[in-house]
């Protein structure tokens, strides 16, 4: 096992892991574990982790109702970052999705990074969208498709 990654769908026995992760990476605004089981419960809602040697170090929550998907959380474990996990996880979900949204805390530098560095492109604004503190959010598109026809077409 080692180093290996693996990307996988959640199971309901990684719910504890999954409310863990979120207090450790998201406090005060940590998803509770009744709206975690409603999120994996929806049809709806797809929720991936990125397992290294067995252990996971980073999730991702999303909404996906093809052709779109909208990621909704995503982290890595605090004693992992830096490591590329949250790039490698967000890169093997863009795969699955044609068209994916999402929305970041203007200030989350590192994160607007990321998702640049992914190829998504900054498309508007939410004032005052989130609280604890309050701060606008940044609105992001990828469109995975149009990067296939292109590419077709060349």
């Amino acid at each position: 096992m080692g180093n290996e990654l693996l990307f996988r769908e959640a199971e309901e026995n990684d719910l504890a892991f999954l409310v863990m992760a979120e207090r450790l990476c998201f406090p005060p605004d940590a998803w509770t574990e009744s709206l975690l089981r409603a999120h994996m419960d929806s049809p709806v809602g797809k929720t991936f982790l990125l397992e290294k040697g067995g252990e996971p170090v980073a999730y991702l929550l999303a909404s996906v109702i093809l052709p779109e998907g909208e990621v909704l959380r995503i982290a890595t474990l605090p004693h992992h970052r830096q490591g590329g996990y949250a790039k490698a996880l967000l890169a093997r979900f863009l795969e699955t999705v044609p068209l994916c949204f999402l929305e970041v805390r203007e200030s989350n530098t590192p994160a607007r990074r990321l998702y640049e560095a992914l190829g998504f492109i900054k498309t508007g604004t939410r004032a005052h969208y989130y609280q604890n503190p309050t701060e606008d959010a940044c609105l992001y598109k990828k469109d995975n498709d149009t990067h296939n026809r292109l590419g077709k077409l060349l």
